[in-house]
């Protein structure tokens, strides 16, 4: 599994970048957008238990999936500033508000699962949205009875000691669509693992696309046609290794208290011209590394992805190192002069 997880980025941006030429806004767009969740370190007893089931946390450490999702919501709220450099030394701050594109929610084990803060090494408990308490346990067998989303009855698919729990795939045009925050409340109110699970409560081919549509750009000046690209990112949500495994997965970079979820995945649309990517700087290569990257993964979990197949479908040859995708959709605000 760990060499479908590579990525070549520096771990942080740094204020530099943004006024450095020798940097692609391609690769301004990923360090800017680039989720950063708050961490938390198992307990002695938590480590010993995840390594009786043949796996291990990387950096003995974990995240929660409701602290993912916060991390997105001042993001679906006002949008994310990415600073993009034009010509002359110009630059403007675009805007890009997150939109939830897909998810598959594989379980490992559902014997044993920390929860935030315990360090007792008992069976581990959490709380769903009305504070009443239930087992992990209970909560990951009750996933097969709740809706279509669920989707026991074809475990038989799924790789050996992995049970997908969940999955969600977005077919709805971009006009017609909510921002990641607001989406996951309505999706967790039908399975609450999407708030309470961690992220070592999930195998390795657990994952998550987050489309990434632009809304404005500050100062606003003439029209950019340059700039109406629109992304998909794709990240791994599970930190979860093999005893085996020699190297740890370079998706996730560790900062003291918090993680960054790098981006392994990467397709796009409306992407053309210099603007984006430049013949010199840095990312080119990267760029068509992640493209590859997320075709790649698709096929290893063997999942159609339809935002994946709309862009692929409207894929254009390589341009100065580059690559190019146009999308026909027409986007909120700032995207709904696309054509089809």
């Amino acid at each position: 599994m760990g060499s479908y997880f590579k990525s070549c980025l520096p771990s942080e941006a740094r204020p530099a970048e943004a006024a450095s030429s020798s940097i692609s806004n391609l690769h301004r767009f990923l360090k800017h957008t680039t989720p950063r969740v708050s961490a938390h370190v198992l307990s002695k007893t938590q480590v010993r238990r995840t390594r009786l089931q043949g796996v291990r946390c990387f950096e003995e450490g974990f995240f929660s999936l409701n602290d993912l999702w916060d991390s997105f919501e001042e993001w679906s709220a006002y949008g994310v500033g990415v600073p993009i450099l034009l010509d002359r030394n110009e630059s403007v701050m675009q805007y890009y508000v997150p939109y939830l594109s897909g998810i598959q929610l594989y379980s490992h084990s559902i014997r044993y699962r920390p929860r935030l803060g315990d360090d007792s090494g008992s069976e581990m408990d959490y709380r769903d949205s009305n504070s009443e308490t239930s087992s992990c346990d209970g909560e990951l067998e009750r996933l097969h009875d709740q809706s279509t989303l669920m989707l026991s009855d074809t475990e038989e698919n799924v790789r050996e000691a992995e049970t997908l729990i969940f999955e969600y795939f977005e077919s709805a045009p971009p006009s017609l669509r909510v921002p990641l925050s607001e989406k996951i409340k309505e999706l967790s109110a039908r399975f609450y693992g999407l708030r309470n699970l961690c992220s070592n409560d999930l195998s390795q081919s657990s994952w998550l696309s987050v489309a990434w549509y632009p809304i404005y750009r500050i100062p606003t000046g003439r029209t950019l046609k340059d700039l109406a690209a629109c992304f998909l990112t794709y990240h791994s949500i599970s930190t979860l290794l093999k005893d085996d495994q020699s190297k740890p997965l370079e998706v996730h970079s560790w900062h003291g208290d918090h993680v960054l979820l790098n981006a392994f995945g990467l397709t796009c649309y409306k992407l053309r011209g210099p603007v984006w990517l430049s013949a010199g700087t840095i990312g080119n290569s990267n760029c068509s590394f992640l493209q590859r990257s997320s075709e790649q993964w698709l096929r290893h979990v063997n999942v159609h992805h339809p935002d994946f197949e709309y862009f692929k479908s409207h894929y254009t040859p390589v341009y100065q190192g580059a690559y190019k995708c146009e999308m026909a959709h027409p986007v909120r605000k700032g995207c709904r002069d696309m054509k089809r």
